[in-house]
């Protein structure tokens, strides 16, 4: 930057003007050089010298000065002017420099600004430059980088094609191998069975034990299995009569109630289709549509040996059906669904004196029956026709595998209605049932809902009586602690051998038995 160009405009011509004063004067010396001087004039010509005296001086000329005066006068004068209008000229000269120097001074500041922005955006320039230099490099590796993953994945392509080829072949070749084993599972399942029903059929006439078969088909070991297994269940039937089982079967009383009332609730709602007149006799009647031939039912009910059974006050009409139907369960008798649990019921009769049986094989326990139904004790299916004889000797090998087949079945029949009989069970059928009314599948369910919710509250029952007996159990355990330390401390023997603990268990009497039973719940 000029330092003048923030100074004053005098000083600015003040300083033009001293620059430019030298100039100025050389100037005004050369144009009065080249300003022709006046033309002197002629002088008269020189008169002849006169010997002026001796004494006197010669005199100025006079004529001569005055002229000479005016002429240098106005020579002065046209100098002066001649400077007036140079000084005129300068001034208007350096008022133009000056307004140049102010047009140049404003113009190097402009320029000095353009300059600054030139090279900041020249800088700027260059950095985009280098910046998009290397944006194309990185184009450039992309694209190499993009034709490199594209050639990748035609390759990869080529090869699942490849794969997916094989593997095809090999998933047809693993289905064919799988439908060969399972083929063959299929025939190892079905020889397995046979095996299994060979076995069956020998350990059931005793082949592996050496057993002999009677001539009605049935081992005569089996049968007195059956009647030492019968007289086995006899004894402990009435080992189970001879406890105190009241207190244990008061609740499952209670919920067997509960479900007596919402049966017979059901009962005396009574739908609008015709129904069996219970659950058992739809159970116990394997056709609905084509009715069945009861056999004739023997009127002697036969009982176990058993103690008589207090029945509850007669006000109480649901204990004592629930009592009526424990005592012909407990004895072995059919239970008849249709008068047991008929609403105001009638009290019971007394129970029949004891009477000891010995039950057969082949015979069923029978029990009343109603008119309406058939009872537990009473269904009796239809037994199939025995298998015919064949001839051995002109026999061929199909017919005496397929008799011996039949036999097999009839002797599974049998003994399945022998294990009825003994159960008193009745055997579900699975086709009545799925054919069976809504109403009683919504009675069934009612049930099955009522006593899983009854079960639930046994078990929540049996688990508080648990922590009640685990209490009592460590309050137990701590007082016997109390008492060592206390007999410690006042020097008591407290060695006891168990020699001398199991005689005064055995010295306890019955009394103090059920005494300490009912302590114990």
């Amino acid at each position: 930057m000029d330092p003048n160009s923030h100074s004053p405009a005098s000083e600015i011509k003040e300083q033009m003007i001293e620059s430019t004063s030298p100039t100025s004067d050389s100037d005004s010396i050369q144009r009065e050089e080249r300003t022709p001087t006046p033309p002197a004039k002629p002088e008269a010509p020189p008169a002849k010298p006169e010997s002026p005296p001796a004494s006197e001086t010669p005199p100025a000329p006079a004529a001569s000065t005055p002229e000479n005066a005016s002429d240098s006068s106005s020579d002065d004068h046209l100098r002066v002017e001649a400077l007036r209008s140079e000084l005129q000229e300068k001034e208007q000269l350096v008022t133009t420099l000056t307004a140049q120097l102010e047009q140049v001074v404003e113009r190097l500041d402009h320029d000095q600004h353009s300059l600054h922005d030139a090279a900041v955006e020249h800088q700027r320039l260059q950095e985009l430059e280098t910046e998009l230099h290397e944006k194309e490099q990185l184009v450039a590796s992309l694209k190499e980088r993009l034709s490199e993953v594209v050639e990748q994945l035609k390759q990869s392509q080529r090869e699942n094609e490849e794969l997916t080829a094989a593997e095809n072949q090999r998933v047809k070749e693993l289905e064919a191998e799988l439908q060969e084993k399972e083929q063959l599972v299929v025939i190892l399942t079905e020889r397995l069975e046979q095996v299994a029903e060979q076995l069956d059929r020998r350990h059931r006439t005793g082949a592996d034990r050496g057993m002999t078969i009677s001539a009605g088909g049935i081992p005569q070991e089996v049968i007195e299995e059956q009647q030492k297994l019968s007289q086995d269940l006899q004894s402990v039937l009435e080992q189970w009569q001879g406890m105190d089982t009241e207190s244990s079967l008061a609740r499952i009383e209670l919920q067997i109630s509960e479900l007596k009332k919402l049966v017979e609730d059901g009962l005396e709602k009574g739908p609008v289709a015709p129904k069996p007149a219970s659950l058992v006799e739809y159970l116990a009647s394997p056709d609905r549509e084509t009715p069945i031939e009861e056999e004739p039912l023997s009127t002697e009910e036969e009982q176990t040996p058993e103690e008589p059974v207090t029945s509850p006050p007669a006000e109480d009409s649901t204990a004592s059906g629930w009592e009526a139907m424990k005592e012909k369960l407990l004895s072995g008798q059919g239970v008849d669904v249709n008068t047991d649990l008929a609403k105001k019921q009638a009290p019971p009769p007394a129970p029949a004196p004891p009477q000891v049986t010995q039950p057969a094989v082949g015979n069923e326990e029978t029990g009343p029956s109603g008119s309406n139904g058939r009872t537990l004790a009473s269904y009796k299916p239809p037994l199939p026709d025995a298998p015919a004889e064949i001839n051995y000797e002109q026999a061929t090998q199909a017919e005496l595998i397929e008799a011996v087949n039949e036999r097999d079945q009839y002797i599974s029949l049998l003994i399945k209605r022998v294990r009825e009989a003994e159960t008193a069970l009745v055997p579900v059928n699975w086709e009545q049932l799925n054919n069976a009314p809504e109403e009683l599948l919504e009675q069934l369910q009612t049930l099955h809902h009522d006593l899983e919710h009854n079960l639930g509250l046994a078990e929540v029952e049996i688990s508080i009586e648990r922590a009640r007996l685990s209490r009592t159990e460590s309050m137990l355990q701590g007082r016997e602690e109390a008492i060592r330390k206390k007999e410690k401390q006042l020097g008591l023997n407290l060695e006891r051998s168990e020699e001398e603990e199991v005689p005064d268990e055995n010295q306890l009497n019955d009394d103090q038995k059920k005494r300490w039973l009912g302590f114990l719940n």
